[in-house]
């Protein structure tokens, strides 16, 4: 099974089923979604920035954003087609993409195709275990940091988690330091905001 028919199988029966979108995203809940949010945003200077937020989900970090009065551009992109859907119909007016970016053939004439942003964040794309999350991992973290002029964040989720499940897939912390480390000078590891889960800041 492709990895997007793995996110489609997942993801969109929970578009059907739950008006929250932390449960559509298979947060733990809202209040757990935010403080992943916190962790990625939390020592950065966004200010005037461009952003990409890769596998925006709901597009619920361009409304957080907002509530903590961080004036950035915000634009969204998300490989599933009804995800970017209920993205804009929850958030009217912002800009939101359905594309595989790590496709090897991504091209296209979009606006996405042609630019570049500051910083780009990926939060929750690499946690479902589709059976070659490693892979996908070190194809992906190069992406992200081309697309960024400034910084890439992601997250991942610690072995070392006290109730690790099959179904998603857990990376070293100093493992992702070292791939990570390629593409930037500079890289802060958050920890400690939830039980599970760990950030990488990586600075260009």
């Amino acid at each position: 099974m492709s990895r997007i028919d793995v996110l489609k199988k997942h993801y969109e029966p929970r578009l059907e089923k739950f008006s929250d979108n932390s449960k559509v995203l298979d947060w733990e809940n809202e209040d757990a979604q935010y403080k992943r949010f916190i962790a990625m945003t939390d020592n950065l200077d966004l200010s005037g920035r461009s952003i990409l937020d890769v596998g925006c989900g709901c597009g619920d970090l361009s409304a957080w954003l907002k509530k903590q009065n961080i004036d950035a551009d915000y634009s969204g992109v998300d490989i599933l087609e009804q995800m970017v859907l209920r993205a804009k119909n929850s958030y009217p007016g912002v800009v939101f993409y359905c594309a595989d970016i790590f496709d090897s053939e991504f091209n296209c004439e979009s606006e996405l195709c042609r630019e570049s942003f500051d910083v780009t964040f990926a939060s929750g794309i690499f946690n479902l275990n589709a059976g070659n999350n490693e892979k996908f991992l070190r194809k992906a973290v190069p992406v992200l940091a081309s697309m960024s002029n400034e910084a890439f964040v992601f997250n991942l989720l610690d072995p070392s988690s006290p109730d690790k499940d099959n179904n998603y897939f857990y990376f070293e912390p100093d493992e992702a330091i070292a791939l990570a480390s390629v593409y930037a000078k500079k890289i802060e590891l958050i920890q400690g905001y939830l039980d599970n889960d760990y950030t990488l800041i990586c600075i260009k």
